[in-house]
């Protein structure tokens, strides 16, 4: 099978055209030292001039959306010629979705995120309060002081599958700010079940928890990857109409897997 490998601020995802993979060669293929490595799989499938179906899994086998790996898509797509001046359409898993790559940065646009409100939660660490917000996917916002000395891998997995959001959980968000409208953001990841470089979703929800529904400003998110993704609101007839992500997307690889990607140790 042919792949491409790329990367979105530290967000890693194997690419596959034209074709579904089953869910234990995602989860294969997924696992790192053993084998490609990355943070989920996305097969890109072409149903016409500038338009482009995008599934993704995530390493566990589970299909979902991610932000960054749409980012990805829609340079790939772009720059595979499937596009139309720079911009394609991906009909994603939570609808039609426009992309683009403009030479330097990837770019989509989604719908408004859902705020579903403050929540005060108990666990084994103690009370901890945060946001509750839809980018596609639950996630869950806190602000703390400093990101780098939160216990992000003790409270990810406790927050991440925490009753309140339910049998399928939720993305946990650590949030800081480190300017008038910049934020440094660390994410535990359901479905990949660690705390991942960059979350393009998560990005989005951040900047929404922040205040974008009531600014007309962009917000700079800086994730642990590196680099920073901005998140805007666009404006439309009757309030906004939804959000720009916008961030680096590179390529990494092309080639085949061989078999030794496929066994077990």
């Amino acid at each position: 099978m042919k792949i491409a490998k790329m990367s979105a601020s530290g967000n890693d995802f194997v690419f596959v055209e034209d074709q579904i993979p089953e869910a234990a060669w995602v989860r294969t293929v997924c696992r790192r030292a053993l084998s490609v490595g990355a943070d989920g799989v996305v097969a890109l499938l072409r149903r016409g001039p500038g338009r482009v179906a995008l599934r993704f899994w995530n390493p566990d086998g589970t299909e979902a959306f991610c932000g960054n790996a749409a980012r990805c898509a829609a340079r790939y797509a772009v720059e595979r010629g499937w596009g139309r001046s720079g911009t394609v359409s991906l009909e994603s898993r939570i609808g039609e979705i426009s992309g683009g790559w403009d030479g330097q940065r990837a770019w989509i646009e989604l719908p408004c995120p859902r705020h579903l409100g403050r929540k005060r939660l108990a666990t084994p660490l103690g009370e901890i309060e945060g946001l509750h917000v839809i980018v596609g996917v639950p996630h869950f916002v806190v602000r703390v002081e400093d990101v780098d000395t939160f216990a992000l891998e003790q409270w990810g997995p406790l927050l991440r599958r925490h009753g309140a959001f339910g049998s399928e959980g939720t993305n946990v968000d650590i949030a800081a700010p480190c300017g008038p409208a910049a934020w440094e953001v660390r994410t535990w990841e359901r479905g990949v079940e660690r705390e991942t470089l960059a979350c393009g979703s998560g990005a989005v929800a951040v900047a929404w928890a922040a205040g974008l529904d009531r600014s007309d400003q962009s917000f700079e998110i800086r994730p642990r990857g590196g680099g920073s993704l901005s998140v805007s609101a666009l404006p439309g007839q009757e309030g906004l109409r939804g959000v720009r992500l916008a961030g680096e997307a590179r390529w990494i690889l092309e080639g085949r897997i061989l078999p030794g990607a496929l066994e077990e140790p």
